[in-house]
């Protein structure tokens, strides 16, 4: 069973959820979906056999590297500010994913940092910058 989180139940992430959770028809998908107000990620959720539902403040490092570490993709969606150190928690986990909306202008996370860190832990960062 591959285990997706999802930071972020805002609206952004409605249409991403929705497809996600169908998708779980043909994978072996467990979606785990965290936001810091826990009853708009059970909406989120809809009830389906293959959601859960967590109350995530991402602000919150050690309960941040502990959950990245229990998944082996993260979609962060989450305001653009707050990406990098998502993005930077999945990179030095052992074997997670990590992906992001695209940013519009340069609001960017430092990248540079990011591709760094991927360095140091002999993995590659795949950016747009």
């Amino acid at each position: 069973m591959t285990k997706i989180l999802i930071i972020g139940a805002g609206r952004s992430s409605t249409s991403l959820i929705e497809y996600l959770l169908n998708q779980t028809e043909l994978h072996p998908w467990n979606i785990t979906i965290a936001d810091v107000d826990e009853t708009l990620a059970r909406e989120k959720c809809g009830g389906h056999a293959n959601a859960t539902a967590i109350r995530f403040d991402s602000k919150d490092e050690t309960s941040r590297r502990e959950l990245i570490k229990q998944h082996q993709l993260v979609v962060s969606m989450l305001p653009a500010f707050m990406h990098g150190d998502v993005a930077r928690d999945a990179l030095v986990a052992e074997a997670v994913h990590h992906v992001h909306e695209a940013v519009v202008g340069r609001v960017h996370v430092g990248v540079v940092d990011l591709v760094g860190v991927a360095g140091q832990h002999d993995l590659r960062a795949i950016t747009d910058a």
